[in-house]
């Protein structure tokens, strides 16, 4: 025969597990800062040998989870059902505990699966926990509720419970390779953006003072004088400015064109420190080089500055050529997958030399 359980305790049970996940949310949100240690000293981390399985399996369970507790708390709870409750909840905890510690061992050996990879799951989990939180606050009002309230805050926590289960399981097939590209797509778009203003530039160049646009744009009236405005009618690029803007051209779109292709070059998830290295390099250059087109963009289309073009336009002639070799390095030899990058570099290297 089951202990009887009380009303009380299932009280002090949900107050408990609200003050844990308190707790842990704040471990995960202090991960690689400074107070990480005196937090994180708290949670034992596992010592799974395929952490990255066991990870799937407790999501699995923690989509049940939300499930059931979605469907015993509901207002108003008979006494007879306050053990179901009582059982599932406690059983959620468990999972919750096993999982921070496995979360822990995956922090722990984040040189092995990478900081890209440890970061997108970071988030996921920050989300899981978020979201029990939230179905934690909506159960303790139905088990305080004697009348049936038909409350959707409930069923919509539960919801977020399992998205939150499927964004890290997501994340677990993705693997490190999956959510860099998913990163290069980004780069691309902020690429494309910025050649395609490039271009709209250099069909009709203009030496035009863009404050001015902000100016009509908020309806500040000019107080320059004639003369100073006569001054900047004339909105001639000069002539050897305009010939390096089109000679670079080529360049950007070639950029584009690396990008936009690296995903094919990209190698299946490994998790071992080299391979986490090169990935985790990868994601900060192509940060880095998205930056630099920004760059030269601004040199050349807002501020007609010859000397800072030049030197944006070797520094992403660089950082270009140091993302190939990369790719071309993470592959190990694997010509099938590096062939194009060989041909592009040599391109790219002759094309529109200045």
């Amino acid at each position: 025969m089951s202990k009887k359980v009380s009303k009380g305790a299932i009280g002090e049970l949900l107050s408990s597990t609200k003050n844990a996940i308190a707790l842990w949310i704040q471990v995960i949100d202090c991960n690689g800062k400074k107070n990480q240690g005196q937090l994180s000293t708290q949670i034992k981390a596992s010592k799974l040998e395929k952490p990255l399985d066991d990870l799937t399996k407790i999501t699995t369970l923690m989509h049940a989870h939300g499930t059931k507790l979605g469907i015993v708390f509901k207002a108003p709870i008979p006494e007879e059902n306050y053990h179901a409750c009582f059982k599932e909840l406690e059983g959620c905890v468990k999972t919750l505990m096993l999982f921070m510690s496995l979360f822990k061992q995956l922090v722990n050996e984040e040189n092995k699966y990478s900081h890209l990879f440890i970061d997108e799951l970071t988030k996921a989990a920050r989300s899981l926990l978020s979201a029990v939180q939230d179905l934690l606050a909506e159960m303790e009002k139905e088990l305080n509720n004697t009348e049936s309230t038909n409350r959707k805050e409930r069923l919509i926590s539960v919801g977020k419970i399992w998205q939150a289960c499927k964004n890290i399981d997501d994340d677990l097939g993705e693997g490190p390779s999956g959510i860099i590209k998913k990163r290069l797509k980004e780069t691309n778009r902020l690429i494309k953006d910025a050649d395609q203003e490039y271009e709209e530039w250099l069909e009709n160049p203009s030496t035009e003072n863009y404050d001015n646009d902000l100016d009509d744009a908020f309806g500040i009236e000019s107080e320059k004088g004639d003369a100073e405005q006569n001054e900047q009618g004339d909105n001639v690029v000069e002539e050897g400015f305009l010939k390096y803007a089109k000679g670079k051209a080529a360049k950007l779109r070639m950029i584009r064109l690396l990008i936009v292709s690296l995903n094919k070059s990209i190698p299946s998830s490994r998790y071992n420190v080299r391979y986490a290295r090169s990935i985790d390099l990868l994601d900060s250059e192509r940060v880095r080089l998205a930056a630099i087109v920004d760059d030269f963009v601004a040199a050349v289309v807002y501020d007609q500055d010859m000397e800072e073009a030049v030197k944006a336009g070797e520094l992403l002639q660089k950082q270009a050529l140091k993302i190939a070799k990369l790719v071309s390095k993470l592959n190990e030899g694997n010509k099938l997958r590096t062939g194009w990058l060989e041909t592009w570099q040599r391109k790219f290297t002759e094309e529109a030399p200045q």
